[in-house]
């Protein structure tokens, strides 16, 4: 699972809004929860994306997880995760 975001995000500056889709083998994945700062900021759509807004200057971390259940007797569910971190104003 990836996070790819839509636009260059090295060029963005605080306080502007960054489109990411979450991917699996290349196609979307819907319903996967994103987290900006450690906060959860929704969940994609059927397409994959969703909108953040970047709201701290600096560092910037950006994740997607996903759960799905497992029926064998090692796991209760499967969890997929995927991070993006950049440095707004690095360019």
């Amino acid at each position: 699972m990836e996070i790819v975001p839509a636009e260059n995000p090295l060029a963005l500056h605080d306080g502007d809004k960054l489109t990411v889709r979450v991917l699996a083998n290349g196609q979307p994945v819907a319903d996967a929860v994103v987290t900006y700062d450690g906060k959860a900021r929704g969940q994609t759509g059927a397409d994959g994306t969703v909108n953040i807004r970047d709201k701290l200057g600096g560092q910037q971390w950006i994740q997607a997880s996903t759960r799905t259940p497992h029926a064998g007797p090692e796991a209760d569910e499967v969890v997929h995760t995927t991070a993006l971190t950049f440095v707004l104003g690095a360019s």
